[in-house]
């Protein structure tokens, strides 16, 4: 049936949205309830009790009730995957509990899984079985305590690894394989002349003196400066004077001096590093020195990373220039003829043997070294290429992408900002994980910006609060498996080294129940899960794939199983009604909006200028990495970022619950640009960061309130403003709030700006409205009318 009739278009106000949560919900995942309930969500506030299974903040199943067989599985496609954040930020709730696990710590025998609240005591406590592999073991005598008749300990409530989901071992020198990893941050800063005329050398320079100031509190942190063009330039200090080391053989770089010698204590040895900043600053940063226009970026960072080869620690490494010297160079440069042709692929793909950068990238995280990448340049990097290094160590890819626009020094400010946050954010290093499955189910493979040591398990040099590795689960696929309990079991485990330099892991266990009943099974899966892991498949798939392809396989996947649970749950339903599943209600906007974010959007032919193309290769270079390790609340936020229209005389919103922190939020909108009243002010949250969305017809006191103007008449005085600051007045206070709990969420570094409808850079904001039609893709109407005719057509 094909819904053509204008009368049967879909009303979306009935259409299930990502709303916000404005309440504050108590959660909790039960081990003996019947897992069909809601599922919080990624962005919702809640605050999670932990009574034997983790928190969905750290462990998000993309389905709580598996399904018996892989016939079952394999017929509603949903895929089969588990989304692990270790280091998730967790303030509301009660703290890991952390134990000694010098002492000792019982595990099993066969599989080596923990201790958990699913392991079952037998023999009158002498024995147990483990959850995960079913061997009997034997209780150590330090460990034995009595039992009721269901086998349950008396001391289990006293014991956290007995009690809770979630707990920390404190362990020692046997769990580590290098002396336990020191803060060591090295910052590698192109001084090209694009970096010299756009202002970010000098606004990196003194972001690391405010990183400088940070780190004197902490007496284990050491820095390494490292400044490239052409040529490699170690800045080194020795007996109080400034020496430089030099690499200049950019196809054959190696380590010229060693950690010891290039680093620097900011706690003990502060005035030493602020001279080695100020002879940077002097000598390649004042108007005499004539910078090199090309450079050897890869040659830096090889340099750097095998200084810190013995010592480990985390390279910065900041771009301007596209490196199309030495080793690593990039393999082709932008041609805007390549858009929207089968030629695009070479922009957002690595186009040459890649084997350099692996091995680059193998060598770092094996070597303890993470790779971030800061790209400020408004030429084609191609990122593909390189974020492959960033990749394999647990780094992360930023893009500064306003350079040379009206916000060319608001982009500049959040630079500084994002550089500090790096050194601020808690880190994890030498990260060693293991997921350990009950039921035969295997790891079929592992998806994150992470490595694989010799027993395949993902490892990283470091990690933060929402780094995420997927492990997509293997069903055995022989006709006749079946799961025979009642349960399957998850049993992760992350050991880790902490800044203080403790040795510790940390353990996550989730008990998932086992159906043959489709009505039941579609009851317990996890909508948002669900959609990262479709769009990580087609992230992974951009390698082999056409983009064409990939949005279709994308629409069809969907289709199917939205026709299953159809089929299974809902057959007696009429042809003329949208049935969607309770948990999977969103999959349709999701998948709408991915087919218009930059990770899919196909661009339009013909395009004569870089300035109408969208996306252009390094942004989908940077989509693909960032959907492959983002956590659920980032991709909720990249997928259908949150608007939010901020009205003055609702004073509800923007108030902060004293007891757990959380934000009331404002009238949630839309992705729709007829959401967008001209005489309104909008907040916008989303991957292009917080944007603040001004009407041409706002009231002049609101504006005064808001900005201290009573007028925003063009986009270059709307580039100027800033929210004032707190304290000024009650709309202003609620406002910066509102910024205030966006920026915990997404980055303390993010900063509002400020456009203004009718100007270019308003057009940017009309693209994310995702629910319109956009370039050469229908309406969000339109798309859904589409998938329910393909799915009634084949029932």
């Amino acid at each position: 049936m094909k819904l053509s009739n204008p009368n049967d278009r879909i009303n979306l106000n009935r259409i299930p949205h990502p709303e916000e949560d404005d309440h504050l919900r108590h959660v909790g995942w039960s081990t003996d309830d019947d897992y069909t309930g809601p599922i919080p969500f990624p962005t919702h506030q809640y605050v999670f009790k932990d009574t034997g299974n983790s928190s969905y903040r750290f462990m998000r199943p993309t389905m709580r009730v598996v399904p018996q067989s892989y016939y079952m599985l394999n017929k509603t496609k949903i895929p089969a995957s588990v989304f692990v954040t270790p280091f998730a930020d967790h303030a509301v709730e009660e703290e890991i509990p952390v134990m000694d696990g010098t002492k000792g710590m019982v595990r099993c025998q066969e599989c080596w899984a923990y201790m958990n609240p699913f392991c079952k005591f037998s023999s009158d406590g002498h024995s147990f079985t483990c959850n995960i592999c079913g061997a009997t073991n034997d209780v150590p005598s330090f460990y034995y305590s009595t039992v009721d008749a269901q086998g349950r300990r008396f001391d289990a409530l006293e014991r956290p690894e007995l009690s809770h989901g979630t707990y920390e071992w404190k362990v020692g020198a046997d769990f580590c394989t290098r002396p336990p990893q020191q803060p060591i941050f090295a910052f590698v800063v192109d001084m090209t002349k694009n970096a010299r005329v756009n202002g970010v050398f000098d606004a990196v320079l003194s972001s690391i003196r405010a990183c400088v100031e940070v780190l004197k509190e902490n007496p284990r942190a050491k820095v390494g400066v490292c400044v490239f063009d052409t040529v490699t330039h170690m800045i080194l200090m020795r007996n109080n004077h400034i020496h430089e080391v030099v690499m200049s053989d950019s196809d054959d770089a190696y380590a010229v001096v060693h950690a010891s010698q290039w680093l620097l204590s900011p706690a003990a040895q502060s005035e030493q590093l602020t001279a080695v900043l100020d002879y940077v600053q002097n000598t390649y940063g004042n108007a005499q020195f004539v910078p090199q226009e090309h450079a050897a970026t890869l040659c830096a960072v090889k340099t750097a990373a095998g200084a810190l080869a013995t010592s480990g620690g985390h390279v910065i490494v900041v771009e301007c220039t596209p490196p199309l010297l030495g080793i690593g160079r990039v393999s082709s440069q932008e041609n805007v003829a390549f858009y929207g042709t089968d030629d695009e692929s070479q922009l957002y793909l690595s186009s040459q043997d890649q084997s350099f950068y692996d091995e680059l990238g193998a060598c770092c995280c094996f070597s303890g070294v993470n790779v971030d990448l800061i790209v400020a340049c408004r030429e084609h990097v191609h990122l593909a290429e390189q974020q492959i290094l960033p990749k394999h160590t647990g780094g992360s890819v930023y893009l500064c992408n306003d350079l040379g626009t009206p916000y060319h020094n608001a982009a500049l400010s959040q630079l500084h900002a994002y550089i500090q946050s790096l050194i601020l954010e808690e880190h994890y290093w030498d990260c060693v994980m293991k997921l350990r499955v009950s039921g035969e189910i295997g790891i079929e493979s592992v998806c994150g910006s992470v490595s694989t040591n010799e027993d395949e398990d993902p490892i990283a040099a470091m990690m933060n609060s929402h780094s995420t590795v997927e492990f997509c689960l293997d069903y055995p696929k022989y006709p006749r498996f079946y799961i025979l309990c009642v349960a399957c079991m998850h049993s992760f485990t992350d050991t880790f080294t902490s800044d203080q330099g403790d040795r510790r892991i940390r353990v996550f266990n989730q008990r998932l129940q086992v159906t043959d009943a489709y009505p039941r099974f579609f009851k317990g899966i996890d909508g948002s899960a669900v959609a990262l892991s479709l769009a990580r498949t087609a992230a992974f798939q951009t390698d082999t794939v056409s983009l064409p392809e990939i949005r279709e396989n994308l629409q069809s996947t969907v289709e199917d199983m939205l026709l299953q649970y159809r089929n299974q749950c809902s057959a007696s339903s009429s042809t003329g009604q949208l049935v969607l599943p309770e948990n999977g209600k969103l999959l349709p906007l999701l998948l709408n909006c991915l087919l218009k974010s930059p990770l899919l959007l196909v661009n339009e032919a013909n395009k004569r200028e870089l300035m109408n193309v969208y996306p252009r290769g390094d942004l989908r270079a940077w989509a693909i990495q960032y959907v492959m390790n983002c956590d659920a609340v980032q991709f909720m936020d990249f997928a259908y970022p949150s608007l939010f229209k901020l009205e003055p005389a609702k004073v509800g919103w923007g108030v902060v619950d004293e007891a757990t922190g959380f934000v009331s939020k404002p009238e949630y909108c839309f992705l729709t640009a007829s959401a967008l009243e001209l005489s309104g002010v909008y907040l916008l949250t989303g991957w292009m960061g917080l944007i603040i969305v001004v009407g041409n017809q706002v009231a002049p006191e609101v504006l005064e309130q808001l900005f201290g103007v009573q007028a925003v008449p063009d986009a270059y005085t709307a580039a100027q403003l800033a929210l004032l600051p707190e304290g000024s007045n009650a709309l202003c206070d609620r406002v910066n709030v509102l910024v205030g709990d966006y920026q915990n969420r997404f980055g303390c570094y993010l900063q509002p700006r400020v456009v203004v409808r009718g100007t270019t850079e308003a057009s940017r904001v009309i693209e994310m409205m995702t629910e319109d039609v956009q370039r050469n893709t229908p309406s969000f109407s339109d798309l859904l009318m589409q998938v329910h005719s393909n799915i009634i057509a084949s029932v």
